[in-house]
């Protein structure tokens, strides 16, 4: 298969991965909500991390959902640029699922400040 082969087989499994990525991300979206159990020992010590200010935990958590959904968009729009410029697109929800990983790690790195 060359590069501007776009077949069935490319379309069947960035279409797949698509799909896959977006389970993925709604999964880290619903589990991101119990991010929420960071902030049960605020208000014991003076020192409170981060996390304890509202402001800063709905930020953080808001901007994660809105970064979940654009790399889907993405990822989305990806795929279908490629098929139209006759390019392979199935890595294309692979790039999106190391991008949702790496949005994942800042999320956590954030969260635990």
């Amino acid at each position: 298969m060359t590069d501007t082969d776009r077949g069935p087989v490319d379309l069947v499994a960035a279409v797949l991965g698509w799909v896959l990525l977006v389970a993925v991300g709604g999964v880290l979206g619903i589990l991101s909500i119990t991010s929420v159990m960071i902030t049960g020992g605020c208000g014991i010590n003076e020192d409170d991390p981060w996390v304890c200010n509202i402001a800063y935990f709905s930020t953080v958590l808001i901007g994660y959902w809105v970064a979940l959904a654009a790399i889907a968009v993405a990822s989305l729009a990806a795929i279908v640029r490629a098929r139209r410029a006759g390019r392979l697109s199935w890595w294309r929800p692979i790039a999106g699922l190391a991008v949702v990983a790496a949005a994942t790690g800042v999320f956590v790195l954030l969260m635990t400040r």
